[in-house]
C-alpha cells in the first residue's frame, strides 16, 4: 500500500458504512434472536390478523426483522405501523421488480384502488386502541439512503438483493466494478492509502501471488519490501509479529493468504488496523 500513513482520512475519502447499519445488514435475522425485540403487543395482535390477509407474504420472522430495524434505527421508525395500515403502498412494494429504484422516489396511491375487507370485532378494537392505524401511514423510503433500501430489501424480499447491491455497485462506484475482470494491482495501489487494507477475493483455483509479486518488481525494482505468510493453524501470532515489524520501515507490505481459514483472527486483525 502507499506510504500515506500520516493523512488525514475521513469516513468519505474511505467510504465507510455505519456499524449498527452494517451489522443490521448482515446479522438482522440473528439478531432478533440475541438481542430480541421490544415487545408491541397490540401492533403484534394486528399483525397476527393481517399475515392472514394483505402480509400473507410477510413471515413471522420478518416482521421480528421489522421490529428490530425500527427500534435501532431512526429512519425506519414507521416501518410497523406502515406495513400494518398501508396495504397500497406494501402491494407496490411486494409486486415491485426493481425494488431499488422505487424506493428513490416518494410512494403515491394515486389512481391506486383497493377493496376494502370487512373488518371483526377483534380488528376494530384493537384500530380504535391505536387510532393512528385508521389511517393508512406512509413509509419515506425515499428518505431512506441507499445503503438502507438495501437493508429493507434484504428483510422484506431478500430475492431481489443481488440485483439491488448490483445496482447500489453500479451507482456508488461505477459499473466496471460489478464486471468479472483479471486484477489490476496499479489500478488497485493508486486507490489504496496505508490505513486501508485491499482484500483480493478470487476464485477457487486462482493464486495471486505471482500477479502480485511480478507488480511489486515492476513498482519497486525488488519484491523484498514484500512480507507473504499463509494463515492457518497457529499462524495469527506470527501474522501479528509480521505487521506490527512492517510498521516500523518504510513502504513494507504484509500479504496474508488463505484468511479464511484463520477467521478467529480477523476480529483481531480489524482491531490491529483500526489501531
Amino acid at each position: 500500500m502507499q506510504n500515506n500513513a500520516n493523512d488525514s482520512l475521513t469516513q468519505d475519502d474511505i467510504g465507510s458504512l455505519p456499524d449498527k447499519e452494517w451489522n443490521i445488514f448482515l446479522y438482522s435475522g440473528i439478531l432478533i434472536n440475541i438481542k430480541g425485540v421490544t415487545p408491541q403487543p397490540r401492533l403484534d395482535s394486528l399483525y397476527e390478523i393481517y399475515k392472514n390477509r394483505h402480509l400473507l407474504w410477510l413471515s413471522d420472522s420478518r416482521w421480528r426483522q421489522c421490529q428490530y430495524v425500527s427500534s435501532h434505527l431512526e429512519p425506519f421508525s414507521l416501518l410497523c405501523k406502515s406495513l400494518l395500515s398501508n396495504v397500497l403502498q406494501w402491494n407496490a412494494f411486494k409486486n415491485s421488480t426493481a425494488l431499488y429504484f422505487l424506493m428513490s422516489t416518494p410512494f403515491s396511491s394515486e389512481n391506486a384502488s383497493l377493496e376494502e375487507s370487512e373488518k371483526s370485532p377483534e380488528e376494530i378494537e384493537l384500530l380504535n386502541e391505536n387510532e393512528e392505524l385508521c389511517n393508512s401511514i406512509n413509509f419515506p423510503w425515499e428518505k431512506l439512503t441507499p445503503f438502507q433500501r438495501l437493508i429493507l430489501i434484504k428483510i422484506l424480499n431478500p430475492e431481489y438483493l443481488k440485483n439491488s447491491v448490483r445496482k447500489f455497485i453500479t451507482e456508488k462506484l461505477g459499473s466496471e466494478y460489478i464486471h468479472r475482470t483479471g486484477t489490476n494491482f496499479k489500478e488497485l495501489y493508486k486507490e489504496s492509502n496505508a490505513r486501508t487494507p485491499l482484500i483480493l477475493i478470487h476464485s477457487q483455483g486462482i493464486d495471486l501471488t505471482n500477479t502480485l509479486l511480478k507488480f511489486a518488481q515492476e513498482l519497486k525494482g525488488t519484491t523484498r519490501h514484500v512480507t507473504m505468510l499463509s494463515l492457518g493453524h497457529g499462524q495469527a501470532a506470527k501474522a501479528e509479529d509480521l505487521i506490527v515489524k512492517a510498521l516500523t520501515k518504510t513502504e513494507q507490505w504484509v500479504f496474508l493468504q488463505n484468511c479464511h481459514l484463520a477467521a478467529s483472527f480477523m476480529p483481531r486483525l480489524c482491531a490491529i488496523v483500526e489501531s
